[in-house]
């Protein structure tokens, strides 16, 4: 199992439109390319997701804070039937990319 970060995302300034997350140079491609994975520079959107905590206002001097949903934090909710993921629950990830096989 692999764990990588491949993408520079931050959540200060993800909500732009105009926001790009550039890949880490981690030299792994030729490796994982042995295994036959590929990882895209991309960024997963999904409309089952995770909330983030956003202040959408003030009131009395204090910030209202709201749970939003967040695209960018996908929920991950189905898997193989293997004993590894047997009886497990939603993950929520964040700032995932997809992957070629």
């Amino acid at each position: 199992m692999f764990l990588l970060d491949g993408l520079e995302a931050n959540m200060d300034s993800a909500s732009r439109e105009d926001y790009f997350a550039f890949p880490y140079r981690l030299n792994l491609d030729d490796q994982l390319f042995k295994y036959g994975v590929r990882i895209n520079p991309d960024l997963v959107e999904d409309r089952t997701s995770g909330r983030y905590p956003i202040v959408v206002g003030n009131a009395d001097g204090r910030p209202q804070i709201m749970q939003l949903d967040w695209p960018f934090f996908p929920l991950v909710n189905h898997y193989a039937e293997h004993p590894i993921t047997r009886n497990l629950d939603a993950s929520m990830t964040k700032f995932v990319s997809s992957i070629d096989t």
